[in-house]
């Protein structure tokens, strides 16, 4: 008896300063619409509603840009990643562009259940880096419990205890701007978002980096799928 091979396309993209402020429900609509235009040979679910099977490792906050997000796309037949690249690459708007793929045939983990971490990036302009803020660091890394507030999928707020997700946070040597770098875990599937960090440093060590509507947040990895 022959069973059909499943094929999925894992593939990684960058999404630039140009779409920063794209929500993730129109982000997967435009990758959606450029399948369709690249004739990708992309398979859908059954049932009356059948939609294009696609998944995103994660979500990309509004405002942030990143070098390392990623998606899989189930196939109903073969193509070459570098084919797939260069057509999605031809139809895809300006901030949104395929670096790599591979083609994985049979079974396979999901996105999600992989990511262990994400780095972070994240440039305060008009500010720049002191010994002072370097020393709060270390004491604010001290602490057992920092307490913040998350919204939760209801939209409702609840307290949590970051710590246990800041694996690495430290000042990057900058001429000209303040600039952190952040390590950010996964629990279940779950992860904190980095201005949530530093908005609590900012509380705590008295300091005061301006409207973070104006942070430049940019996501470098995601460990555990590189």
């Amino acid at each position: 008896m022959n069973e059909t091979i499943a094929l999925t396309m894992r593939f990684q993209f960058a999404r630039t300063e140009e779409l920063r402020f794209l929500s993730h429900l129109d982000q997967q609509s435009t990758f959606q619409r450029a399948f369709r235009r690249a004739d990708i040979p992309i398979a859908y679910s059954n049932g009356f509603h059948a939609h294009q099977r696609l998944s995103f490792a994660t979500a990309l906050s509004v405002g942030m840009t990143s070098s390392c997000e990623y998606a899989d796309i189930r196939l109903t037949k073969e193509i070459a990643p570098e084919t797939f690249c260069t057509c999605m690459n031809r139809v895809l708007p300006k901030g949104l562009h395929v670096i790599k793929a591979s083609l994985i045939k049979g079974k396979t983990s999901s996105l999600s259940s992989l990511i262990i971490s994400s780095i972070y990036q994240v440039r305060i302009l008009d500010h720049t880096s002191d010994s002072e803020i370097e020393k709060a660091i270390q004491k604010f890394l001290c602490q057992d419990d920092i307490i913040i507030e998350k919204r939760n999928k209801k939209g409702k707020f609840h307290k949590i205890n970051a710590r246990p997700y800041i694996k690495y946070f430290s000042i990057v040597p900058d001429t000209d701007d303040l600039l952190f770098t952040l390590r950010i875990g996964y629990h279940n599937q779950a992860t904190i978002k980095p201005s949530l960090i530093l908005q609590a440093f900012e509380q705590f060590s008295g300091q005061n980096f301006g409207d973070a509507d104006l942070w430049q947040i940019h996501r470098n990895s995601l460990l555990g799928i590189e």
